[in-house]
């Protein structure tokens, strides 16, 4: 409870400051700190600030573009599996900025669309779609006049990662086309 109570006066105090780089700096030094004294649960609810500190700014960095899918999909295919099930756990509902090239429009069944995008250039022998975008049937305008391998910038929130095959693909929904 006094983890709780300490994180939101923290937020309140210092909203834009409180999370960045140098406040993760700070808690994780204090956890190194008193791990090295075997003071493991002081260690541990200071580790819990640096994780939240570093999940503010990686969810900034998401929002922003600053992560690359190319940089993303490097990650996870570094991960063991209760890795990748713990970080997608945590990446899910997450904004994100990205461009690729359409490789596909489907139609689906309950109505609205799928659209398959492939991160990697056209030119790629063998590549086939890494994000999936999920939109309304709203769209169907501006859908139809979409081309293959035409390059396209979206935001949107992570709905699902998963592995197909061994391949990374990522689901994503509340989709905006950038220019």
């Amino acid at each position: 409870m006094k983890l709780i109570i300490s994180l939101l006066i923290v937020m309140f105090i210092f909203p834009k400051v409180a999370f960045s780089e140098d406040l993760f700096l700070k808690h994780f030094r204090e956890s190194n700190n008193a791990y090295q004294t075997r003071e493991y649960l002081e260690a541990k609810v200071a580790l819990m600030k640096a994780t939240s500190a570093l999940n503010l700014t990686l969810s900034k960095a998401l929002e922003q573009g600053d992560i690359t899918f190319e940089k993303f999909r490097s990650v996870f295919d570094e991960l063991t599996d209760i890795q990748f099930k713990q970080l997608r756990q945590e990446l899910e509902g997450k904004k994100v900025i990205w461009s690729g090239y359409l490789d596909e429009v489907k139609e689906k069944w309950l109505g609205g669309f799928e659209i398959q995008v492939d991160i990697d250039s056209p030119e790629t022998i063998l590549s086939i779609y890494d994000v999936s975008l999920t939109v309304s049937s709203d769209m169907k305008d501006f859908i139809s006049i979409l081309t293959k391998d035409q390059q396209l910038k979206f935001q949107g929130k992570i709905k699902n990662i998963q592995k197909i095959l061994g391949k990374l693909v990522v689901n994503i929904k509340d989709v905006k086309f950038l220019d």
